[in-house]
């Protein structure tokens, strides 16, 4: 596989900016030429910054951002193989989850991806004390309380792709074991890559959630993270499956920043040295979250599209 960065995504959306009515033909030449890899859409600026630090030949594209988003692309160079895949970073511009919906809307009209990451730091509820832990999402799922406390529906889940989910359990020992080696994260929770699920466009209004949060983790035997993007973007990858005939990788890495604990509002009487904790929690979440994905690509890739079970 080779990279197209160079010439790519400058050429396309001049064309798509550029207003004429005779591009299509241009377009789909452009896109027989070109390959964008990964998509990575970053749901805070603390990881998507991370991703930045990690990659080469990074370049910014300001011709893409509106509402305070960031985008910007670069390569990794692939150790099994020797290929360059190009990556283009989509961040949200801010704490409105329609904002991801935007930037993945705008990816799916524009780079049509073969892979989509979702990276970033999100809560979750008490379980295993995850903090610090770096979360591969296996289902991410539609959650509404309220529908939920009237008819015990979770909403429709959507899985992650089962050769990226796979690939990236494969590397958890392995790079928890070199992120503890790290002497730059000594403050840091202990680095681990934890099997999670997603309740996401889920608003947290507080304990209740919190409540029915903790025993459906309990009934499924796995943590759960509590997250508004995931579901847009899922929803998203299958419409651009279906539009492209083709299959397309999804996957959710997200560092867990927090933990919600039953019977508790988020920030109930935190001293001062508890909230530089939760600071520093987030910001060594956001690290690793980030590291983790990247270190994905460049070890695990190529991957195989597959939706099997796991």
């Amino acid at each position: 596989m080779e990279s197209k960065t160079a010439f790519t995504l400058g050429f396309l959306i001049a064309l798509l900016v550029s207003g004429c009515s005779s591009v299509d033909g241009e377009l789909r030449e452009a896109d027989r030429k070109r390959r964008i890899d990964v998509f990575v859409l970053a749901t805070d600026r603390a990881t998507g910054d991370e991703v930045r630090d990690r990659l080469q030949g990074v370049e910014n594209l300001p011709v893409l951002e509106a509402n305070h988003e960031t985008w910007f692309q670069g390569h990794l160079t692939g150790m099994r193989d020797g290929s360059v895949y190009s990556i283009v970073v989509g961040q949200v511009g801010g704490e409105d989850d329609t904002n991801a919906r935007a930037l993945m809307r705008k990816a799916r009209s524009i780079l049509q991806p073969r892979y989509v990451l979702i990276i970033g730091t999100a809560p979750a509820v008490a379980y295993d004390e995850p903090l610090g832990a770096v979360g591969v999402v296996t289902l991410v799922c539609d959650f509404d309380l309220e529908r939920y406390q009237e008819s015990r529906d979770v909403g429709k889940c959507h899985r992650a792709d089962g050769g990226l989910f796979t690939a990236a359990r494969s590397m958890s020992d392995e790079w928890a074991a070199t992120a503890e080696a790290d002497t730059t994260r000594t403050d840091c929770s202990p680095a681990r890559v934890l099997k999670l699920a997603t309740l996401s466009g889920a608003r947290d209004p507080g304990p209740g959630f919190v409540e029915v949060a903790t025993t459906l983790s309990d009934n499924l035997h796995r943590g759960l993270m509590i997250e508004r993007e995931g579901i847009w973007v899922a929803e998203d990858v299958q419409r651009l499956r279906y539009d492209r005939r083709k299959p397309i990788g999804f996957l959710m890495i997200r560092g867990v920043s927090e933990v919600r604990v039953p019977g508790e509002w988020r920030d109930v009487d935190l001293e001062p040295g508890e909230r530089e904790q939760r600071l520093l929690q987030e910001t060594c979440a956001a690290r690793d979250t980030a590291d983790f994905a990247v270190r994905l690509i460049r070890e695990r890739w190529p991957v195989s599209s597959s939706f099997s079970e796991h």
